[in-house]
């Protein structure tokens, strides 16, 4: 279950953060990079890039040091939702 992280309820060494990206594209789009920058402190779970699919939409997720990068060689008009865990 997923739970909203506000000031009403604090983290704790070794939490699991689930990061969620809504992407919302309004025409069809090519060539997309989508660069997510990461907070201090924060590990992410998934360490190998690879290629994925999801949403109907594919994709190449790349994890750097301090981002994870989403790369789209062409992408439709529609709503994406992209997710990934962090420690």
């Amino acid at each position: 279950m997923l739970t909203k992280i506000t000031g009403g309820n604090t983290l704790k060494v070794g939490d699991k953060v689930t990061v969620r990206i809504i992407m919302k594209v309004h025409r069809e789009m090519e060539y997309l990079h989508l660069k997510d920058l990461r907070a201090a402190c924060f590990e992410p779970v998934n360490v190998l890039s690879g290629y994925r699919w999801r949403d109907g939409a594919g994709y190449y997720e790349s994890t750097k040091d301090a981002s994870t990068n989403f790369f789209f060689s062409d992408i439709r008009p529609g709503t994406y939702v992209f997710e990934y865990p962090v420690l």
